[in-house]
């Protein structure tokens, strides 16, 4: 009896061990829709907001197969692939890095000097090992936005003779392009105003399905040193749609969106979107800047200049039916047919700033 109880024993302690275990190698972790709740919370209710900010676009190469005979003839110009995010990005306070007008296309500074120290009647021979330095090219952009929160957003986004502007209003979207409503519609650069426009568990988690972000699955990761929330993918997988959420303050600080389970892109494109500098504007947060990311490369930024809470906007403003008839609609060109073709989501939208605001 007394050996029977010692084996019975043990097996009970060995189910209560395998019970207990799980529990603290892998801590328990909020269930989506309740993180979902609390990041609305922490974000803060009001009516409405108006912001200013400054858009720096970067100018990234397109794919080999992207370009054609007209384009590797010189009519369109690329910067060279960069190694790292970091490289991607200039100095804070520099959004353009102009060229010296010396120095041609594949000329280096460090070529120049080695060949000023040339004894006299020597040719210069370039070093075709040594790489030339990347001098990223930007287009910066004044843009204003329009919240009505969990309604409508606005964006308009003007240069000295374009104007672009994006209107999203329960569901619906629009895009005029210099008065001509666009047949691109919305893009996944336009993603990033759900996690700031929604102030409500129920649409925000809504949008983040129709993303393709599963809010069923949830996961405890890190970013930077921070223990971040994953809601959309178990950590640290970043092969679908995700949000993740500062664990502490409940700030969304990145979204990942690809194309597979989104109405508005290829299977195959994707986007990073990250937030940060959060700062309190009457009783909701906002992030001063907002970076847009691919293939670890910084391809746009935002950097926001001066905000105004409980703003009054006409109605007008967002009325996708009323913009539909006041603006004509693109006529479609043999020429402009195939224009795009071999580019993704993102390239395509760079590609049209490129093109509209010079």
């Amino acid at each position: 009896m007394t050996i029977d109880f010692k084996i019975i024993a043990g097996i009970v302690l060995s189910l209560a061990l395998t019970a207990i275990f799980p529990a603290i190698l892998h801590p328990y972790v909020l269930e989506g829709p309740h993180i979902i709740q609390l990041m609305t919370e922490k974000l803060g209710q009001a009516q409405s907001l108006s912001v200013s900010q400054r858009v720096i676009f970067y100018n990234i190469p397109l794919p080999p197969q992207a370009l054609s005979e007209k384009d590797n003839a010189g009519d369109l110009k690329t910067a060279a692939n960069y190694p790292d995010r970091k490289q991607a990005t200039p100095p804070h306070d520099e959004t353009e890095v102009p060229q010296p007008d010396f120095l041609s296309k594949n000329d280096s500074l460090d070529d120049v000097n080695d060949s000023a120290n040339l004894p006299d009647g020597q040719p210069a021979v370039p070093d075709q090992a040594a790489s030339s330095p990347v001098l990223p090219e930007t287009i910066q952009l004044d843009e204003s936005l329009k919240y009505v929160f969990s309604e409508a957003f606005r964006s308009d986004i003007v240069s000295e003779s374009n104007q672009r502007v994006y209107v999203f209003n329960q569901g619906q979207t629009i895009t005029l392009i210099d008065g001509v409503i666009s047949g691109a519609g919305e893009s996944q650069f336009d993603v990033y105003k759900d996690l700031l426009l929604y102030r409500s568990r129920e649409i925000l988690s809504e949008r983040l399905s129709n993303l393709g972000i599963d809010i069923s699955v949830s996961s405890l990761g890190r970013l930077d040193g921070r223990l971040v929330l994953v809601v959309g993918a178990e950590f640290p997988d970043e092969t679908v749609s995700q949000v993740w959420i500062d664990k502490e303050t409940f700030q969304p600080l990145r979204i990942i969106v690809f194309g597979a389970k989104s109405p508005y892109s290829t299977p195959t494109d994707f986007v990073e979107i990250r937030y940060s500098n959060w700062q309190q504007i009457g009783k909701i947060s906002y992030p001063m800047q907002i970076e847009f990311i691919q293939d670890g490369v910084t391809v746009r930024a935002i950097e926001v200049d001066d905000y105004q809470i409980d703003a009054n906007f006409s109605k007008d403003l967002f009325d996708i039916a009323r913009l539909k008839l006041e603006y004509r609609q693109p006529i479609r060109t043999p020429d402009r047919a195939g224009e795009g073709e071999g580019l993704s989501e993102v390239q395509k939208t760079i590609e049209e700033f490129k093109k509209i605001f010079k």
